[in-house]
Formats: C-alpha cells, sequence, structure tokens
C-alpha cells in the first residue's frame, strides 16, 4: 500500500472524533444544496459493514446523492473492520470483507463505520458531510480523460477491460481498476434488528491491477490504453456488476474517474 498516500492530519482527527459506528441525528443528514456545474466524475469510497448497525443510513444517503448527481458520481462500498463479515469461497457464506477491502480500511486508519473518502482529497468523514466535499469536487477543474471498457466472454468465466487515458497535462500518476458488485442480498443489521434479505449495492469485489494500481507516465494529448482481464468467481453475478477505474497522485487526489457495466457488449 506504500503508494496510496492520504491526508494524515485530516485522517487522524476524523479518527480520533468516531466512535463505533457513528449516529448522525436525522435533521443533521441531508441539506438541500443550489445546483453545481460537473467539471468532473468523483469517487466516494464508502467504508460499510454487515455488522454496523447505522450503515444503512448511509446508505440511505448514497441513495439520495446518486439520485441527485447521477453519472458524476460513483460509490465504491468496502467492507471492512471488525463490523464487517469476511467473504468465503464457500457458496454459503455471506461476507464481503475481503483481504484488498481490509487493506484500503487499514490504511486510511478507519475508526468506526460508517465512513468514507471523498476524491481523496477529504480526508475520512461521517455522512453528513459527503455531499459538501463531493460538491466540491465536482466543480474543480479535471486535466483527464478516461474512458474505460468491459467485454464479458462467452462462457462469463472472465471480462476483458480496456481503459484509456487522455492528459491535458504531463502528469505522473497512478491508474486503479476495481470491479463491483450491485444487487446482492444478504444479511445486514440495523437499528431495529437483524435483516436477511437485505440488498447491497456498489459493493467492491477485487482490484484488478493491484491493491494500489500502476504507475503512469502522462504527456500532454498522447493517450493511452491498457488493458486487463478479470477473473470472474463463482459468488459473483456478472450482470450485477461494473468496472471502477480512476487516475490519482498523491498530491491532487483523484483527477478522473469513469465506470461501465462489466459487460459493454452483448454476447
Amino acid at each position: 500500500m506504500k503508494h496510496i498516500t492520504f491526508k494524515s492530519a485530516a485522517i487522524t482527527l476524523a479518527a480520533i472524533a468516531f466512535a463505533a459506528c457513528d449516529q448522525v441525528k436525522d435533521d443533521e443528514r441531508f441539506i438541500e444544496m443550489p445546483a453545481v456545474e460537473a467539471q468532473r466524475v468523483v469517487l466516494l469510497e464508502e467504508f460499510t459493514g454487515q455488522k454496523c448497525v447505522n450503515c444503512p443510513d448511509a446508505h440511505r444517503v448514497i441513495e439520495s446523492l446518486e439520485e441527485k448527481y447521477g453519472d458524476n458520481l460513483i460509490v465504491v462500498s468496502i467492507h471492512g473492520g471488525g463490523d464487517a463479515f469476511s467473504y468465503s469461497e464457500d457458496k454459503v457464506s455471506f461476507g464481503l470483507r475481503n483481504e484488498q477491502g481490509q487493506a484500503y480500511c487499514d490504511a486510511y486508519g478507519i475508526a468506526a463505520l460508517p465512513a468514507g473518502v471523498v476524491n481523496r482529497t477529504s480526508g475520512v468523514q461521517t455522512h453528513d458531510k459527503w455531499e459538501t466535499a463531493i460538491r466540491s469536487e465536482l466543480a474543480r477543474p479535471s486535466n483527464v480523460e478516461l474512458e474505460v471498457a468491459s467485454d464479458l466472454n462467452a462462457d462469463g468465466t472472465a471480462a476483458d477491460i480496456t481503459v484509456t487515458v487522455t492528459p491535458h497535462a504531463n502528469i505522473s500518476g497512478r491508474l486503479q481498476v476495481w470491479a463491483i458488485e450491485s444487487g446482492i442480498v444478504a444479511r445486514q443489521l440495523s437499528t431495529s434488528g437483524s435483516i436477511p434479505d437485505y440488498v447491497h449495492n456498489n459493493v467492491f469485489r477485487a482490484a484488478v491491477n493491484g491493491s494500489d494500481g500502476e504507475s503512469l507516465a502522462l504527456t500532454i494529448r498522447e493517450p493511452q490504453t491498457l488493458t486487463y482481464t478479470l477473473d470472474i468467481k463463482d459468488k459473483w453475478t456478472p450482470a450485477n456488476m461494473q468496472i471502477v477505474a480512476f487516475v490519482y497522485t498523491p498530491a491532487d487526489g483523484i483527477l478522473q474517474a469513469a465506470k461501465t457495466p462489466l459487460s459493454s457488449i452483448e454476447n
């Protein structure tokens, strides 16, 4: 995880402020704000867990944000920490935490759930602060264009992924490619009890090109195209999966993000 550099002071302050399974009052969760002109696509890394009784509140905030900001917002829900159940290869297990997701949780120093980081510039924040950070990032111009495409093979065992990065400046950064899945029905604890058929969305499944991605040396107006192959695990449902790609630097956070269905071409 040596390439992921976070704003440690902000993270430390946020961690100190957290208590386990943070609660936010109903009247403090969501404030209507004026429209903002989007200059980029913003990524929200949400940290969550199936044993976190207040995480469903954060999920409802995410649904509102996704409806409000549409394609300009990408959410990836990473299950980690003591309030997450571990993933298992057997078909009975319902855990959504995996080793890579836990590594991200550890790298950010997540102290309590729910929590989130916006474009790797906000520090760790509770869900009542996410929209303010998202709006700030949406208004920040980007010097990168990003396109991602994916094609699932005929037997559904693997997908070919293509990412094209077009820079409008000379940039030394990193490219990260993730696989996520929505519509996963699995247990979730809540303030009203256990929900056995809870629907989990935007769940982080795998880092396609390593936990911290790979380095990119970008020259202005010279596109780079990179290709990958993702092996599909038995418990995944390809029809509900998407590929997320983003370019980031330690100093500036995420410069641009993009998302596409796992299979963008019908077989």
